[in-house]
């Protein structure tokens, strides 16, 4: 199984080495957040095609856009030393006292 803050860890450290390298990848958060929101409409495309194609090959690439998705959030979680396990757990649990009542307190 994997530690959440280490992927972070990892996905920062290789973006940045492919920064370094080529350019085409930026670590700086706002622009890891502009790409998200890129990645989102790209799965968002990818999920409509799920109805339209194949759909053994329209769920690779569902599956793959919300990797891209996940992967963009480490990057930025790993540069801004965001402790994702806990903010994680927070927000399941958060979600979890909605489902029973208990809102926001």
């Amino acid at each position: 199984m994997f530690n959440l803050n280490e992927l972070c860890v990892m996905a920062y450290e290789n973006a940045a080495k492919r920064e370094a390298k080529d350019g085409k990848v930026s670590t700086d958060t706002m622009q890891m957040l502009k790409h998200t929101a890129t990645e989102v409409v790209e799965a968002t495309e990818a999920y409509i095609d799920y109805g339209y194609i194949n759909k053994t090959q329209a769920k690779r690439v569902f599956a793959s856009e919300l990797a891209d998705i996940v992967c963009c959030v480490l990057i930025i979680a790993g540069k801004e030393n965001i402790d994702m396990e806990y903010a994680l757990t927070a927000c399941m649990e958060k979600n979890y006292k909605r489902t029973i009542g208990e809102g926001d307190k």
